[in-house]
């Protein structure tokens, strides 16, 4: 669902994670094909607000006021709970892994791994169940900071996933960077795979070095 110029402006003005609570908050789970098995293993976790006109606010600029606020964390965590919590259900039906968005600003919290830890420890997951994007890299000017808690995480046997690979900072310097258990490709790529002439050797040579 598309929101519109309005209800971006209403994004623009939540201040904070009670007010969205207060809107009423939902997740989406939307389904990660696997080529080779020929079926769904995995899903990624979505996070919406309702706007109150049974549709949903811009996400994009729910978070953003989030992460400008300093509250974004409190997505970031109630997502990861939700996951955790239904977890059991989707495995029972072929479900391997759930991926979780990580904004800059909680991958920059100190004990970010060890409040995820927590959180998969309290329902029983291994930690490789849920699987951590962390998105809008660009967004992050302590770099050496960001590396570190990677480290941190993988050690912690956790998959790390690149989201939007190929657009903006999602970059292949950033492959140099980091170590990721998996790539996702910006969905601009995906589209123009047909519709531009050069979509399918770019996107094929991507995915042959992302190897």
């Amino acid at each position: 669902i598309r929101a519109d110029r309005e209800d971006a402006t209403m994004a623009e003005q939540i201040n904070s994670w009670e007010e969205v609570k207060q809107r009423g908050i939902e997740l989406f789970f939307q389904p990660i094909y696997n080529v080779k098995k020929h079926r769904i293993t995995g899903l990624e976790a979505l996070f919406r607000v309702k706007d109150g006109k049974d549709g949903y606010l811009n996400t994009e600029e729910v978070v953003q006021e989030a992460e400008n606020d300093g509250w974004v964390h409190n997505i970031d965590l109630w997502m990861l709970r939700q996951c955790c919590r239904y977890f059991t259900i989707f495995a029972e039906h072929g479900i391997a892994r759930i991926n979780v968005n990580l904004s800059p600003r909680t991958c920059m919290e100190e004990d970010i791994g060890d409040m995820i830890s927590t959180c998969l420890d309290t329902y029983g997951l291994q930690h490789k169940k849920i699987w951590l994007e962390m998105t809008e890299l660009g967004l992050i000017r302590d770099k050496d900071k960001l590396i570190k808690t990677a480290e941190k995480l993988r050690n912690m046997d956790f998959c790390l996933v690149m989201d939007d690979f190929g657009k903006g900072d999602s970059n292949f310097i950033r492959l140099m960077d980091f170590e990721f258990s998996s790539i996702k490709l910006d969905k601009e790529l995906v589209w123009g795979i047909e519709s531009r002439p050069m979509g399918m050797p770019i996107v094929e040579t991507m995915m042959e070095f992302a190897r």
